[in-house]
């Protein structure tokens, strides 16, 4: 039954299933460029941590007079953290301390713990060449120790969890002898594990 004057509200079938045929592209579009958005966002984060610890090692160790070394470690946030881990391979996180000794191994009795780098996030690996393979020392002026060599740190993820990691998304954070870090964006080599030497 109808009333004169008044006018019938809602939605057509037809109405109904234009706006869920939108909403439904909207989503299948937006989905993926959110979730390429959040990782490049952690591996971002991930390298700027990186980098923040290297800066911060260099202003340490012209501060303290010392040398400040940055290593990777199987497991920094135990009791007692030590150095070590898989070679090359600094995803299970790293210490930065300032050396009271001769050695480049980190002793709570003789050396000041910094900071305290944590597991990388998610599903991102960071491989190191053979100049930072264990460590980065950074002397009191500056510049690294070395032997003359450039330290790289290859930062890379799986996003597509095809098993290899992406070089087109990964960042590499290069620290020069003298002490320099440079950032280069993907594509970038050796993502694979192991990192070549």
């Amino acid at each position: 039954m109808s009333y004169p004057g008044r006018k019938m509200t809602g939605f057509t079938l037809i109405e109904l299933m234009v706006t869920l045929a939108v909403v439904t592209i909207v989503v299948t579009t937006a989905v993926p460029a959110f979730k390429s958005m959040v990782a490049n966002n952690r591996i971002a984060a991930q390298t700027n941590e990186i980098v923040g610890a290297i800066q911060y090692a260099r202003s340490e160790a012209a501060k303290l007079h010392k040398r400040v070394i940055l290593c990777r470690s199987a497991d920094p946030t135990a009791a007692t953290p030590s150095c070590g881990g898989t070679a090359n391979n600094w995803t299970t996180g790293w210490l930065l301390f300032a050396s009271g000794d001769a050695n480049s191994t980190y002793e709570s009795a003789n050396d000041t713990l910094l900071r305290v780098g944590p597991p990388s996030r998610g599903i991102i690996q960071i491989r190191t060449n053979s100049t930072s393979n264990n460590n980065l020392e950074i002397n009191a002026d500056g510049t690294t120790n070395e032997n003359g060599g450039t330290a790289v740190f290859a930062l890379c993820d799986d996003r597509n969890d095809d098993g290899d990691y992406d070089e087109q998304y990964g960042r590499q954070v290069q620290v020069s002898p003298v002490g320099h870090v440079k950032l280069i964006r993907g594509p970038i080599p050796n993502c694979q594990s192991p990192y070549p030497v």
